[in-house]
């Protein structure tokens, strides 16, 4: 894909986010040349430093980087190594973050897999882009005999974080016996890094330097420090979080800060294969969502046959009629009749939309003057989102004008597939917003959007931000000290229609907590948050000490216009109020009154005013993360309730470990982001 038409998502990765992983203009923080050795066991080599002394007498040693071997001894090599950023024919267009390069004999120099996180620096290098902190650590290292920081753009005069096609490079020394590690943040994730596996990449082969391309050996590694969003999207990734360290911990409660309009990446969603026979290609299209975060038909699809002057749409544009036909309600016949001037074949795949586990299947046949094919579709579940093509159409000729390999076609299309928004209508939480075409009531029905400009999508917001206004909460003082409280549901109108299920609520004293803000949510927190289940939640607030009173309130779910209310009655002792409820659907999204609640008797067992009770829900009613299931795309994950096949079906949200990355969400295989060669000197 045209990489100009996707780093519009970068544009906001500026100067602080990588300040602290840039600080130093030298690409080399190594260690001392070394002088050679002593008689008998030779001297080490001396690497990236100042020149050593030749070993003497014995077998000899290597000489420091600009000094002579001793005699007798093998040979060190000084490497080149190359980190191109290829990301930009990726689905995943990516800057990759200053990193660190190591030398090292001994395994596992930068992580264990499967083992927490060392505290070593490789959190910061992983969800900030700053390798400081563990270069230095690494220098300290018995096993590590080299470390480089790679910071500054090839041809650049200043640190900074390489773009797709832009390049760092470093040198090492290394002996036979050494290995090579490095690793660099993949900056449109939370905390992800490619990197070799804990051996590290071989640099000599029976005594032989090697040579070449060793992107086959890396990883996409999660280092289990900060729990993942959507990859490009999660507003705790390193282009879009306010500061350094901003997102929470893996597995514990948290505010819920991810983006609730998220969709996942077009390889989440459909599969492309392609077969050619004498010139023509059968193109089938199967949709594979049930597989991912995110479950959706896709509607019928337009493709047609062209040359390089005309495009299906361009992006940065107003949508034509037919385009936002196809993609507001799915119907492509408007736009093919729109591309039929301009196009030399153009046709439509399917009479209705092909659900998860269906496919479609086409024919095209190419020819000189049309030698590109494009295609495009509706993802159903969404607002006026569309799968589509480079604008510029896939080729399927090669420069000769003969047919490619069908491979090479269907590995091109499937790259090139990404999701758009066509701009024309205002988003809402994909899978529940009451204008997206299997809800609304008549097409085209849903409110402008403020951006008109056919554009990658690109949409995190968090319509949970201010839950107060879906679910306003009135808490009001009757006589003594009773109170009556009420829970509305006002969502119908907003982009997030939800449910709210039963309600479980607590009178205690102030040393009881319903939850702690960065520990891990008890099981019936976790039963709650998941699937709506307040009974565990209730006996262990009944066990607890310094609570009173508890209830659920609501014998089934309510949804817009409906409320729960309830009455309770507290005492000098027990003067504060705490509740929760799940927000439907969701993984384990929960709203609550803080971890404590709030008080609503003084010190003096007096009942406090209204007013003041209001201004203390409005600074602590919001949406919870238990921390217990991975949270899926929008709300249409197939382990959300009321989707999941069961109680607790979804993936753990994170172990804290470092492991390769399977959070859910689709990533290209690494070397399609990045290619790294080395070459002896």
């Amino acid at each position: 894909m045209n990489t100009s038409h996707k780093l519009w998502m970068f544009a906001g990765l500026v100067g602080a986010l990588f300040v602290a992983g840039c600080g130093n203009d030298d690409d080399t923080m190594s260690s001392p040349g070394g002088s050679g050795g002593s008689s008998g066991t030779g001297g080490a080599a001396g690497m990236a430093g100042s020149a050593g002394e030749a070993g003497s007498g014995g077998t000899g040693g290597g000489a420091g980087s600009a000094g002579e071997a001793g005699s007798g001894g093998s040979t060190a090599t000084t490497f080149d190594v190359r980190i191109e950023n290829i990301s930009g024919s990726s689905v995943l267009p990516t800057p990759f973050a200053p990193g660190v390069g190591l030398v090292h004999s001994a395994n596992d120099p930068l992580f264990t897999s499967g083992s927490a996180d060392r505290g070593e620096g490789l959190e910061a290098l992983a969800e900030d882009g700053d390798p400081s902190g563990l270069a230095t650590s690494l220098e300290t290292n018995a096993d590590v005999s080299e470390v480089a920081v790679f910071n500054t753009p090839s041809g650049a005069a200043a640190p900074a974080p390489i773009f797709p096609g832009e390049s760092y490079e470093f040198s090492v020394t290394a002996s036979p016996g050494d290995h090579l590690s490095l690793a660099s943040m993949l900056v449109q994730s939370n905390d992800l890094i490619v990197a070799p596996d804990g051996m590290g990449i071989a640099l000599f082969e029976a005594d032989t330097p090697i040579n070449g391309d060793v992107s086959m050996s890396l990883g996409i590694w999660d280092v289990g420090t900060e729990k993942n969003e959507a990859p490009g999207l999660g507003p705790s990734q390193a282009p879009r979080q306010m500061n350094a360290n901003y997102g929470p911990m893996e597995g514990v409660v948290s505010m819920r800060i991810d983006g609730t309009r998220a969709v996942p990446l077009a390889s989440s969603l459909v599969k492309v294969a392609v077969t050619e026979s004498a010139g023509t290609y059968t193109i089938e299209i199967t949709n594979i969502s049930d597989t991912g975060p995110f479950v959706t038909p896709i509607a019928p699809i337009v493709h047609a046959l062209h040359d390089d002057s005309a495009m299906l749409f361009q992006p940065g544009s107003t949508a034509s009629t037919g385009l936002e036909t196809l993609a507001e309600d799915g119907d492509p016949s408007m736009l093919a009749a729109e591309l039929g001037s301009a196009v030399e074949s153009v046709a439509v795949a399917g009479t209705g939309p092909f659900g998860p586990g269906e496919f479609l299947q086409f024919e095209v046949t190419p020819s000189a003057s049309a030698p590109l094919l494009s295609l495009a579709g509706m993802v159903v579940q969404t607002n006026d989102v569309f799968l589509a093509t480079e604008p510029s159409g896939v080729s399927l000729l090669d420069d000769q004008g003969m047919p490619r390999s069908a491979d090479d076609v269907a590995m091109d299309i499937q790259r090139m597939l990404a999701v758009w928004d066509a701009g024309t209508e205002a988003n809402e939480v994909p899978g529940a917003g009451s204008h997206q075409a299997p809800r609304q009531m008549t097409a085209n029905s849903g409110a402008a959007d403020p951006d008109s400009s056919i554009r990658l999508y690109g949409d995190s917001t968090n319509d949970l931000a201010d839950a107060g206004m879906l679910f306003p909460i009135e808490i009001m003082h009757m006589s003594g000290t009773t109170f009556e409280v009420t829970i509305h549901n006002d969502s119908g109108s907003s982009p997030y229609p939800a449910l709210l299920t039963p309600t479980a609520w607590a009178i205690h004293d102030d040393s009881a907590m319903l939850f702690e803000m960065g520990k891990a949510a008890s099981s019936g927190l976790q039963s709650l948050a998941e699937d709506g289940d307040p009974a565990t939640l209730i006996s262990e607030l009944n066990a607890a000490t310094g609570v009173d009173m508890t209830g659920v309130e609501g014998a089934g779910p309510i949804g817009d216009g409906e409320s729960y209310t309830f009455q309770v009655t507290l005492d000098a002792s027990h003067r504060f109020l705490s509740l929760a409820t799940m927000v439907v659907p969701s993984n384990d999204t929960f709203l609550a009154l803080g971890p404590s609640g709030i008080e609503l008797l003084d010190s003096a067992g007096t009942a406090r005013s209204d007013a003041d009770i209001e201004a203390d829900i409005a600074a602590s009613f919001a949406a919870w993360d238990a921390g217990t299931e991975q949270n899926q795309a929008g709300a249409i994950g197939p382990d959300m309730a009321p989707r999941q096949a069961g109680p607790n079906t979804g993936a753990e949200d994170g172990n804290d470990t470092v492991r390769p990355v399977s959070d859910g969400w689709a990533y290209p295989m690494p070397y399609e982001l990045v290619r790294v060669t080395v070459t002896p000197q």
